[in-house]
């Protein structure tokens, strides 16, 4: 509650206070092509900070660590060769999944900044979830298909089609 942080196609990331919708900062050039998804990951009560990361229609990923003051980029990651549609942190705040136009799903170690798995399916994946016990990862895509993903390894486990819509 002490901030709204909103990703804009102008490339931009902007934050406001809720109590009075003044600017609290804005992070100029994070994406190119526009911003398409966020996530705020985990606090760093240490060092009165929180980390968000950040999704762009160029297909990077990208890792940021917020302060009162200053925010720094402390990862940018590419292997989507399309958008970048849906972004969620796990619990603890030591990975992030995202969820591409490309047909891949990618969960990312944000200690490291490198790819732990990636999903394929032939469709454009519009959502990722952590299972809450974090066994596996469920998908939703344009496919109208619900995937479920072990995350021991990042096979299939099962698809639930839906809808036509």
């Amino acid at each position: 509650g002490e901030n709204i942080v909103s990703g804009w196609s102008d490339g931009k990331i902007r934050s406001f206070f809720p109590e009075s919708g003044k600017l609290q900062f804005m992070i100029p050039d994070a994406h190119n092509e526009g911003v398409k998804s966020l996530a705020v990951c985990n606090q760093d009560a240490e060092n009165n900070a929180w980390h968000l990361v950040s999704g762009g229609k160029d297909g990077r990923v990208r890792y940021w660590k917020i302060n009162e003051k200053h925010q720094t980029m402390v990862y940018s990651m590419k292997e989507h060769r399309g958008e970048v549609n849906a972004l969620i942190c796990n619990p603890d705040g030591s990975q992030v999944a995202s969820a591409s136009s490309d047909g891949s799903c990618i969960i990312w170690d944000l200690q490291k900044g490198v790819r732990i798995h990636a999903l394929y399916e032939p469709t454009v994946f519009n959502a990722i979830r952590y299972h809450p016990d974090e066994s596996q990862y469920l998908t939703g895509s344009a496919n109208h298909k619900i995937g479920f993903w072990d995350a021991y390894d990042g096979t299939p486990i099962r698809f639930i089609t839906g809808g036509d819509a």
